[in-house]
């Protein structure tokens, strides 16, 4: 973090206003994590950017620093990041496990045990190999921050 932040005010609201900024706020994080995505994607980001479990309890320190309220939002976005990430059709995720249903009622026939185990073998190397990258990453920042 670079030191800056929104400043906050405090300002009672009724039920549905909460729930409208509620939802607001839902969509502007799932929003970002799209924007992160395709980012990656197009190559205007690099695989390098990418923190895992040290980033993000660096960043959760320095946000707890600015107050509660800042510190509730990066939970919330942190959140939003894990739900869209579990619904992506990646095997070894929920969405994973919903991409090969749909792909057994398209096909109208069940996958063998086999071709399911290979399935979620591959998507586990995968995520093995984003999680490994990302501890890398993490670590390498470490010693050169």
């Amino acid at each position: 973090m670079i030191g800056i932040a929104p400043e906050f005010t405090y300002e009672p609201i009724g039920i549905i206003k909460a729930s409208q900024l509620g939802v607001t706020s839902t969509i502007g994080g799932l929003g970002l994590v799209v924007l992160s995505i395709k980012l990656l994607v197009s190559g205007q980001a690099s695989v390098g950017d990418l923190g895992g479990p040290i980033l993000i309890a660096q960043i959760a320190g320095e946000t707890a620093r600015a107050g509660l309220i800042s510190l509730f939002g990066f939970m919330a976005i942190i959140s939003c990041n894990l739900a869209f990430i579990n619904f992506l059709p990646v095997p070894g995720l929920d969405g994973g496990h919903v991409f090969i249903i749909l792909a057994e009622s398209i096909l109208r026939r069940k996958f063998t045990l086999k071709t399911r185990m290979v399935i979620q073998q591959i998507g586990m190397a995968f995520l093995l190999l984003l999680m490994a990258t990302v501890m890398i990453n993490d670590i390498g920042r470490l010693f050169t921050n």
